[in-house]
């Protein structure tokens, strides 16, 4: 956008906000992943504040750190105050209108990786190439890896849309299941393809042989006309509904129930009395919830069993999201209440998905504990989860010589890659003291046994906070000796710094010599500061 509107000023607000925003989206990401924000903060400081700043001049004017730190510990919009964002709906109206990419048709041999994203925030991934929708036989050109309810796509577009009632078939009988992919062409001219796996006992007429069979339920009777080779078989398809069980959606409050919507709730087999069942315990489900649930295999007696064991953790009442999020990864309510009793403290539904997602079993738990940490929060115990922390990484830095580290420690050292061996080659290198915040730094900025060896064979001695500004600054043996070729070889640390800051190098350096421009290393700095060039 820039390039094309380089003389729209707001264009070069927009680049500039853009930029910002990437700082800030840096910032909440090294947050989230458990850095402290103090440390955070003041490593952010130091880099901007170099050990000889210049009088008048900001070594770091590209920076926006003041921003920064304010956004870090500034406390989220209320909800409230939210509709001053309807404000920027008129802009975005127009940003659409005048910036919309002109869509395209995929040429036959590009591919195409999507990530869409559903309402229960699980990502479901899609690969698909242009074929033709008509062609039965194009199974085998695509791959649908997807728990969503339907996927319409066109080229090289996915989007949303209801499932028609008539289309072709494909489908594989495996074992007992038969997993089916139903596609149309019948959405003004796009194409749809759904795959969904049922048992074998569930259709009337299913045969090697048959030339017709069906999949009835209590929202209507889909029909599958085709045959079968082998344990293969293609054809088309259509659906009719049940009156009884729409008048009964109807009665129930739910309204613009039609065929399509009806044929969603076939395939995901959703009942009369499983709706009566979600109202008796409390939840008034919309339709597109009810299809979650059902297409999620949340059954009456799972949700019965999260609601109770839920009480049981302390959540007083999950949502119908919550459910579904259990469902999604697996979560096993006997298991999380162990991990409730170890760790002695109430449970969110929040932290119920967590433990899911992170594996973090009793057992896992009972290690930690054992290591020395028998009061960990279950915040802590995620964000050992995240970052790979067991027992064995916690005895090797014990033995490394890191003891009594707070949990909170244990995690910046796993983020930054630190273990015994890290330790070890800094204790040969010549490191023999150094704490635990030092030894953050040392890795935040790659300093290793190799870099500081060759520090040292250039000629320089640095102290601990040396050597950290030499890995903020870039400065390493090959930097140290390009000065050296360039005629400044009896530099001090802070000269070397103050030119690494500036960005100076040997060949910066000749151009002032070929402009007969004779400097000392100060002169040099000023050059650089105001842009002075050959």
């Amino acid at each position: 956008m820039f390039i094309i509107q380089w003389f729209n000023p707001f264009a070069w607000l927009y680049r500039k906000a853009m930029v910002n925003n990437l700082e800030y989206l840096t910032d909440l990401k090294m947050l989230k992943e458990g850095t402290d924000k103090k440390i955070y903060q003041m490593n952010l400081l130091k880099v901007s504040v170099p050990n000889l700043p210049l009088n008048l001049t900001n070594n770091y004017n590209q920076s926006i750190l003041k921003k920064r730190i304010l956004m870090m510990n500034a406390k989220k919009s209320s909800v409230c105050s939210s509709w001053k964002y309807l404000f920027l709906l008129p802009v975005l109206g127009l940003s659409i209108l005048f910036l919309n990419a002109v869509k395209t048709t995929a040429q036959s041999s590009s591919n195409q990786l999507i990530e869409k994203q559903d309402r229960d925030d699980t990502k479901k991934t899609i690969y698909s190439k242009s074929i033709d929708p008509n062609d039965p036989d194009n199974d085998e050109k695509m791959i649908i890896e997807t728990d969503d309810a339907y996927i319409v796509a066109q080229g090289m577009i996915i989007s949303n849309g209801e499932m028609p009632i008539n289309g072709n078939w494909t489908a594989e009988i495996k074992n007992d299941e038969v997993c089916i992919n139903l596609k149309s062409d019948k959405i003004q001219g796009n194409w749809w393809i759904k795959k969904d796996c049922f048992a074998k006992s569930d259709f009337t007429g299913l045969t090697n042989n048959s030339s017709s069979f069906t999949l009835e339920r209590e929202a209507g009777i889909t029909t599958f006309k085709g045959k079968f080779t082998g344990s293969e078989g293609k054809g088309t398809y259509s659906f009719s509904e049940n009156v009884n069980f729409k008048s009964y959606l109807v009665s129930q409050g739910f309204i613009s129930i039609d065929e399509k919507i009806l044929f969603q709730f076939a395939l995901a087999d959703i009942y009369k009395s499983y709706s009566q069942f979600m109202r008796d315990q409390g939840y008034d489900p919309s339709i597109e919830e009810l299809k979650s649930l059902a297409v999620h295999g949340s059954s009456k007696e799972k949700v019965k069993e999260y609601i109770d064991k839920s009480k049981k953790l302390g959540i007083e009442k999950i949502t119908i999201k919550d459910i579904m999020q259990f469902e999604i990864h697996d979560i096993d309510m006997d298991y999380v209440m162990k991990m409730k009793d170890l760790l002695n403290q109430d449970l969110t539904a929040k932290d119920v998905v967590q433990a899911g997602i992170h594996d973090l079993s009793p057992d896992y738990i009972r290690s930690i504990k054992a290591e020395g940490y028998p009061n960990m929060t279950f915040k802590q115990i995620v964000q050992f989860g995240i970052h790979g922390i067991d027992a064995s990484y916690i005895k090797a830095l014990k033995t490394a010589g890191l003891t009594n580290l707070e949990p909170q420690e244990i995690v910046q050292a796993a983020i930054h890659d630190i273990d015994a061996n890290y330790l070890k080659e800094l204790l040969e290198a010549g490191f023999k003291d150094l704490s635990f915040k030092e030894i953050i730094q040392f890795a935040i900025h790659d300093i290793d046994d190799d870099f500081i060896k060759k520090i040292k064979d250039s000629g320089l001695d640095l102290t601990t906070q040396q050597m950290v500004q030499a890995g903020i600054h870039d400065i390493d043996a090959n930097y140290i000796k390009e000065l050296s070729s360039a005629g400044f070889s009896n530099m001090s640390f802070d000269e070397i710094v103050q030119f690494g800051i500036h960005d100076i190098d040997a060949e910066y350096l000749k151009e002032l010599k070929s402009a007969g421009l004779d400097l000392n290393t100060n002169e040099i700095v000023q050059a650089a500061i105001h842009d002075i060039s050959a």
